[in-house]
């Protein structure tokens, strides 16, 4: 399961991942890095739910939740966050 950051400039990034044999990762170039965690510990194929704290006007954007399944290719979903 791979978390990605898309900018409203369309910029995208991987912010968290989530594999169940080799764990999680956060990746160091990631602008919510030390802000994103998933919400359960350990996160799990069935609910790998993210949370960010303190939460920046420059957080705005769509947040994509990717899976990779075989044999049907990735599944997704997306939240967008909107700051006013």
């Amino acid at each position: 399961v791979s978390w990605i950051f898309e900018r409203t400039d369309a910029e995208r990034t991987n912010i968290a991942v989530f594999h169940p044999n080799f764990g999680v990762n956060y990746p160091d170039k990631s602008p919510v890095v030390g802000r994103v965690s998933f919400i359960k510990d350990p996160p799990t194929l069935e609910n790998p739910s993210i949370q960010i704290k303190d939460v920046k006007m420059t957080d705005e954007g769509r947040y994509i939740c990717e899976y990779a399944t075989y044999p049907s290719g990735n599944e997704q979903g997306i939240s967008s966050l909107v700051m006013l």
